[in-house]
């Protein structure tokens, strides 16, 4: 079902990148929530340029919360 290249729709967001790296982690712990799977947030969060800016981000997915999709 996600097996689509992201590139042809999502483009790196450097504002984006730029205001979540103002996040102060020491009194903040970011999450990632999706309606889809986890490896589709990923390579999201990839192609959005944002990946690496918020280490060690749990993300909750579907299959955490036992949620089925269509």
């Amino acid at each position: 079902m996600h097996d689509i290249r992201l590139d042809d729709c999502i483009t790196p967001d450097p504002s984006l990148r730029k205001m979540l790296s103002t996040i102060d982690l020491s009194v903040c712990s970011p999450w990632v929530y999706t309606a889809s799977v986890s490896d589709h947030a990923e390579r999201c969060l990839a192609a959005l340029g944002i990946a690496d800016v918020l280490p060690n981000r749990p993300v909750i997915d579907v299959r955490q919360v036992g949620y089925t999709t269509k």
